[in-house]
C-alpha cells in the first residue's frame, strides 16, 4: 500500500521558519518506518522536472503556526517512528538545526532529503546526531557543466559544495550512527542511460543508490517537461542491474 504524497496543509514557524507543508502519514518516504513529512519552502536549485514548484518558488497558502506542527508531532509520538524533512531544500533554513533539535527532543528518528548544496549544515546536523538518515539527490554526473544543466544552477561554485556533500556521505559514514542513500530521477533529455554508468562509477562503494522513474503527470517547474516520455520500466531495470556491482543496494523506484 502506498500513501498519497499530497500535502495536507501549510504551516509557518514562529521562529521565522519559512512556510512548509505537512503530510501526516507516509509509508514510503522513510525506509522501514511510519513517518510524517514536513516540506519546507525555498530552493537554490531550479530543476525543470521538480514536482514541488510551489515550494521552490516560495508560494504558500493557508499558513499554520509552527507550534501547531509541534503539537501534532507530540500527539503522534506513540504512533509514528520518524519525521522526514523535505522541500524545497531544508538546509537553506537559517534555523534548521533548532528545528531538528525540537523534533529530536520528541524521540523521533529524522530523515533529511537534501540536494547537498549546504555542506556545512549537513555536516553539523549529522555530527550533532540530529539526523538519522540522509537521502541526497544526485541530479547528473558529478561534473560542473552537466550538473548545472540538470539542476538549473547558474553558479558553478555551488556545485562544488554538492560534490563535497556526496564525498562526505560516501567516505565518512562507515561506523557512524547515521545512514544514507543517493538517488537520481532519470529524466530523458537531461540524463542518458550512459550517464548512469558515470554516476555509478563516481559513487562506487555507496550503501544505496536508487533510480527514480520520471513522472510527467504532475505539475512541474517547467511545464514543457510534461511533454517528455519517461524511460520504460525495462530500460531502468536493465540500467540498475548493470550498475548494481558498484553499490550495496541498487533498485528502481516508482515503476
Amino acid at each position: 500500500m502506498k500513501c498519497a504524497r499530497s500535502i495536507n496543509y501549510k504551516l509557518v514557524n514562529c521562529i521565522n521558519m519559512l512556510s512548509a507543508g505537512l503530510q501526516k502519514l507516509t509509508l514510503v518516504d522513510y525506509p522501514g518506518l511510519l513517518a510524517a513529512a514536513i516540506f519546507l519552502l525555498g530552493c537554490n536549485f531550479r530543476c525543470p522536472f521538480c514536482h514541488n514548484p510551489q515550494l521552490v518558488n516560495g508560494l504558500s497558502e493557508d499558513l499554520l503556526p509552527w507550534q501547531e506542527i509541534m503539537e501534532f508531532l507530540k500527539s503522534r509520538r506513540k504512533y509514528l517512528d520518524g519525521v522526514v524533512l523535505s522541500g524545497g531544500e531544508p538546509l537553506l533554513q537559517l534555523q534548521i538545526l533548532d528545528l531538528l533539535r525540537e523534533i529530536k527532543a520528541l524521540g523521533f528518528k529524522i530523515k533529511l532529503d537534501t540536494n547537498g548544496s549546504n555542506f556545512a549544515g549537513l555536516k553539523s546536523a549529522l555530527e550533532e546526531g540530529l539526523v538519522d538518515y540522509v537521502a541526497m539527490d544526485i541530479k547528473a554526473p558529478l561534473e560542473a557543466e552537466n550538473y548545472c544543466f540538470a539542476s538549473g544552477l547558474e553558479n558553478p561554485e555551488l556545485f562544488e559544495t554538492v560534490k563535497k556533500s556526496a564525498e562526505y556521505l560516501l567516505h565518512q559514514s562507515e561506523g557512524k550512527t547515521w545512514d544514507y542513500e543517493f538517488r537520481t530521477t532519470v529524466v530523458p533529455g537531461i540524463l542518458t542511460l550512459d550517464d548512469l554508468e558515470i554516476i555509478a562509477a563516481q559513487l562506487h562503494g555507496a550503501k544505496r543508490y536508487f533510480l527514480q522513474q520520471f513522472d510527467n503527470s504532475h505539475p512541474m517547474l517547467d511545464p514543457k517537461m510534461a511533454e517528455i516520455a519517461p524511460y520504460s520500466s525495462r530500460e531502468l531495470l536493465v540500467a540498475a542491474q548493470k550498475i548494481s556491482p558498484h553499490f550495496g543496494e541498487c533498485k528502481v523506484r516508482n515503476i
